[in-house]
């Protein structure tokens, strides 16, 4: 199949570059057989950098390791379920497991997951500035805000009403609570 891409998909690397350089589309070599999926992703590596390394050029545009194609494989309805179920908001899903979501969304499944904070509020729920005010009050800090609400967030921010939750711009510290805005600052400062 890759083969065919190759030859026929005038968006492909090798397709371009044999374009590019007038010369016909070499067929492809197996290099290695009966590889489990891990070993291949090995091999992917290693291979790529043996010809690099004997002066070929390479047309990648992903890095290795990818498993493509094979991955679609493992997003079946029941496992996107309990994907979603790990997660409280579309929003949080979205950001954890973008495979997932992403498969669940193409489907129409992300309506069945009930469980979602956003998923109970009707159309046009968050166009009231109430509404998403008082979604705001639940919420620390514009990150917790935008993966709890993350709908209201888009509409408070485009409507310009997060300006008045001003307890959501607490300044951000990090885990080793040494670096916050003004020490990583005056440190770049010194770099300078």
């Amino acid at each position: 199949m890759r083969d065919k891409e190759h030859l026929y998909t005038s968006t492909d690397a090798v397709y371009i570059y044999a374009e590019k350089i007038g010369l016909p589309i070499p067929t492809m070599k197996n290099l290695a057989d009966k590889l489990t999926l891990a070993e291949g992703v090995e091999k992917e590596g290693y291979y790529l950098e043996l010809y690099r390394n004997n002066g070929w050029q390479i047309l990648n545009r992903a890095k290795t390791g990818g498993i493509g194609l094979i991955a679609r494989n493992k997003w079946s309805k029941k496992t996107c379920y309990e994907e979603a179920s790990k997660n409280k908001t579309r929003g949080s899903f979205a950001k954890c497991s973008s495979g997932a979501y992403e498969v669940a969304r193409r489907n129409g499944w992300l309506d069945s997951y009930t469980w979602f904070e956003e998923q109970q509020k009707p159309a046009g729920y968050w166009d009231n500035y109430k509404n998403c005010y008082e979604a705001a009050l639940k919420c620390k800090n514009k990150s917790e805000f935008s993966n709890r609400f993350n709908r209201a967030c888009v509409i408070a921010t485009k409507k310009g009403w997060i300006k008045d939750y001003t307890w959501l711009d607490k300044k951000r510290i990090a885990h080793n609570k040494k670096w916050d805005y003004d020490s990583v600052r005056e440190e770049a400062k010194k770099s300078i």
